[in-house]
Formats: C-alpha cells, sequence, structure tokens
C-alpha cells in the first residue's frame, strides 16, 4: 500500500472532481484524480504544520529612526520592535511574498511609543478599514498578518484599532487611555487617535480652545497646528447624548453644535404663585398704598435666605475620564 507523497506548499486551490472525470486512484501527479484533493490538502497541512510549529527566530530591531526591512527580515521570524522614538516609519519590502507567509511584530511596552509599518500592501484589519493603508503599532501591541492574494489579513494580536477616541472611566488608569484633562499631547505620540479625530471630530484652533470660559473645552484643539494636539477636559462634567435635531435638547438642537460642545447650568423657566399683602401695622414701614376699596396695606420686600449648594445636580460618583488612543 502506497502513501501520499507531502509537500509543504500553499495550494491555492482545491480541485473539484467533475462529473466528466474518471475516478482512478494512485499518484495524482500521474493521473490519480481520487486523490487529487487528499494531495493537495496534504500539502497544505505540511505547510502549516511546519510554519505554526517550528520555534521561529527572534530579530530585535530598535527603532530610533526610519528603517526598512525586506522579506529575510520577516519570514519565519518574530520581528521585535524596541520604540525608542515615536513617528518613524518601518518600512517592509513584500516583493516575492508567496501566499501563505505569515508576518509577526511585537512592540517592547517599555513605553507607549508609535511607529507606523508600511508594507505596500493593504491590511485587512478593522471592519471600516480606517488603517488598512496606515497602520501604526504602539509599545505594548502585537500582531501577525497573513498574506494571500494580494493583501494581508490580520489572524491574531492584541494591537488596539478598535474604539480609539472613546470615552471610558475609572478608578484606575484605563489601559491604552489618555486622561481627558486638556493636556497638550504630541501627534507623533498618538497618531492613532489624531488621525481618527482629525477625520470625524471638531477641531478647533488652540486660541479658541483656551478663550470663552471653557466653552470649547470639549472639544479637541489643533495645538500648534503642526506636531501637537490638545485633548478634551471633560472633569467635573456629565455626558449628555447630542440632540442632533430631535428637538429635547432645546438650547443645543441645531447642526452648528457637534460632539464636544459645552452647556452651561440652568435651571428650567417656571413661575411662582405670589400672594404678599399685608395689612398696615403688621410689618416694617417699606412702603404703602390703598387697594382701592379704601384699605390701607404694606408691601413686604425681604430677601428670602439663600437655600442650595454651588450648583444644581444629581446624586452621581465621580470617576476619572480617559480617552482611548
Amino acid at each position: 500500500m502506497g502513501v501520499l507523497q507531502e509537500s509543504a506548499e500553499w495550494e491555492n486551490g482545491i480541485y473539484q472532481i467533475e462529473q466528466s472525470d474518471v475516478v482512478r486512484g494512485g499518484d495524482p501527479q500521474s493521473g490519480g484524480v481520487a486523490n487529487w484533493q487528499a494531495q493537495q490538502l496534504a500539502n497544505r497541512t505540511k505547510y502549516l504544520y511546519n510554519n505554526f510549529n517550528k520555534r521561529k527566530a527572534v530579530t530585535i530591531k530598535q527603532v530610533l529612526a526610519n528603517i526598512q526591512l525586506t522579506l529575510p527580515d520577516i519570514v519565519d521570524k518574530d520581528v521585535v520592535l524596541d520604540i525608542a522614538s515615536s513617528g518613524k516609519t518601518i518600512t517592509v519590502n513584500t516583493s516575492g511574498i508567496i501566499d501563505g507567509i505569515i508576518i509577526s511584530f511585537t512592540a517592547l511596552g517599555a513605553n507607549r511609543n508609535a511607529a507606523k509599518i508600511e508594507t505596500g500592501l493593504p491590511i485587512e484589519v478593522t471592519p471600516d478599514d480606517e488603517f488598512k493603508t496606515d497602520l501604526w503599532i504602539h509599545g505594548g501591541e502585537s500582531f501577525s498578518a497573513a498574506y494571500y492574494g494580494g493583501k494581508l489579513y490580520m489572524i491574531s494580536g492584541n494591537i488596539h484599532l478598535e474604539n480609539i477616541g472613546q470615552v471610558l472611566y475609572g478608578y484606575t488608569p484605563q489601559s491604552f487611555c489618555l486622561p481627558a484633562n486638556g493636556t497638550i499631547v504630541n501627534r507623533a505620540d498618538f497618531p492613532r487617535l489624531w488621525m481618527l479625530v482629525s477625520k470625524y471630530a471638531n477641531i478647533v484652533t488652540d486660541t479658541q480652545w483656551l478663550s470663552g470660559n471653557g466653552l470649547n473645552s470639549g472639544y479637541f484643539s489643533s495645538g500648534n497646528g503642526t506636531s501637537t494636539f490638545r485633548l478634551p477636559d471633560l472633569r467635573g462634567l456629565f455626558i449628555r447624548g447630542l440632540d442632533a435635531g430631535r428637538g429635547i435638547d432645546l438650547d443645543r438642537n441645531s447642526a452648528t453644535f457637534k460632539d464636544g460642545s459645552f452647556q452651561t447650568d440652568a435651571i428650567k423657566k417656571h413661575k411662582h404663585q405670589l400672594d404678599d399683602i399685608h395689612p398696615y401695622g403688621g410689618f416694617a414701614d417699606v412702603g404703602g398704598g390703598f387697594d382701592g376699596g379704601g384699605n390701607n396695606f404694606k408691601w413686604r420686600k425681604n430677601e428670602t435666605f439663600e437655600l442650595g449648594s454651588y450648583e444644581t445636580r444629581p446624586q452621581n460618583i465621580a470617576l476619572t475620564p480617559y480617552i482611548r488612543f
């Protein structure tokens, strides 16, 4: 009894046995159609076994400036990035890459510095493909991607590409988050956050952000206009759903109000019934008049005592606000 000769190669397609085929056993390369599919699948299995189970070499690349990598630098290797300086680009020459090749990158977590990985290939990473051509990796993150049919497909890792810009609250510092406290930060240090907020959020100049007694402090600012930007300051504030024309927040329901728009405190308009006419002699002489019927009376104009606190508020718990980057 013979056995199939397995070859560690990735078969791009599995043959479909047709009705017109003569079902014949034996060597698939010599007309044994019945064994052709099994041969192709065996080849794939051996290829995957070799690539997933063998111990890959580890290569460490320090990123102080822009660097270039070739296929020999990444094939069958776990590339460890020591990103010593943010904003640098790692260009990967993928010329000659074949289907089934897996590339892996891990960024050391000593800091949160970010580097851009350019492969010259579209990368299928998130459902909305925000990072199809601009993939940034921060210290502490890793990912693996498989090449197939002209694209790279993310298959594993802990790269945080979802929910960037999301506001979180916590008792402890939140992972891959910045405190939402109005701080100026470098665009190169947090490129993913700047990339998305500059595309979707309402950005004001830093002069506008700092003016108006905090009326613009819920927005991101453009910082110095080139290399920095400012975070919103959410400290001490509640979050309210943007009205966006629904008509509940009547003071802020036009299209001119964007995510991050500030609103001062207020009390809803209302009236009180006041009957405060007193017979003459009952109070200090602070003015008087006649009611038309000949009866003398006095007006009382005393102020009420102050009651309450510094603001109108519901019961609440204070937690530190953070923004995902």
